[in-house]
């Protein structure tokens, strides 16, 4: 990929910024990141809010700061040790106008002495100098760099059937699913639709009916009525490799409310969320 469509120099530091196709992680390759001692120059990712790094197996690391040891919330490769996962004090990763570029899958970004690729089983960085590097996702890492494929696919998942959104939270149901027959949020009551009826499902649009916790109508949610609710995922694409329906809302029709007028307050995109890995 041509460097000058991810260059950013301001606030002090000069880098090369790009997100992932999914949106899930934040990443650059910085020439000049402001920093004291070897990681002046560095590349390594962040995740998309500034939460701790949702990385099976990441170790736990001295939290930025203090002598106490936590969750990192970055993963990291400087021009001269080995790659490491880290807590920084700010998102140095991130490019703050909101404008990031997207590193297509099967891409390869190489500038200032670091190479960047995004495949479908993840991110992968190496220093060119010391060839040391990692590679992860949600589903884990290693600190080895892994050549991209060069082959892009945008829809890794699209023979198969999609399934609804992924896994945010705990004790949730639904998510994850082909067709599944109740969605939960894995919080409030007001949260779950049951017994759902796919009527379509394939499609750029999956519809059903069921029966959820009207709670419009009601004073709270213990004395909400269970009314006939109509479901909708939408969104239909790939979040990381699988072939899904992102958003999903549902809404009470006898309430007045359609999919449009409640899409836009209510609609819940699981893969915009970090994975729950739990």
């Amino acid at each position: 990929m041509d460097p000058s469509t991810f260059a950013v120099y301001a606030g002090g530091a000069a880098g090369y910024y790009f997100t992932t196709p999914s949106g899930l992680w934040r990443c650059a390759i910085l020439g000049d990141s402001a920093q004291r001692g070897p990681d002046e120059r560095m590349t390594g990712c962040q995740p998309k809010t500034s939460t701790d790094m949702a990385v099976a197996g990441a170790p736990q690391v001295q939290q930025f700061g203090s002598s106490k040891m936590g969750a990192p919330n970055a993963i990291l490769v400087n021009a001269v040790e080995p790659a490491r996962f880290a807590s920084l004090s700010q998102a140095l990763f991130w490019r703050m106008d909101g404008l990031t570029p997207v590193l297509p899958y099967g891409e390869t970004l190489a500038v200032d002495g670091f190479t960047c690729n995004v495949q479908e089983s993840g991110v992968s960085c190496r220093s060119d100098n010391t060839g040391h590097g990692f590679q992860f996702s949600t589903n884990g890492y290693v600190f080895e760099y892994a050549e991209a494929s060069g082959v892009a696919h945008a829809s890794p998942q699209r023979a198969a059937e999609p399934v609804l959104g992924r896994v945010w939270g705990p004790h949730q149901a639904g998510y994850g699913e082909v067709r599944p027959p109740q969605v939960f949020n894995g919080g409030s009551p007001s949260g779950m639709i049951d017994g759902i009826v796919w009527n379509e499902w394939g499609g750029p649009v999956a519809s059903g009916i069921g029966e959820a916790p009207n709670v419009a109508v009601a004073d709270s949610v213990a004395t909400a009525p269970i009314e006939p609710s109509t479901v909708v995922g939408y969104d239909l694409g790939d979040c990381d490799g699988r072939w899904m329906y992102k958003s999903v809302v549902w809404f009470f029709p006898q309430n007045g409310e359609t999919f449009e007028s409640v899409r836009g307050s209510r609609g819940l995109d699981s893969c915009e969320e970090i994975p729950y890995v739990g």
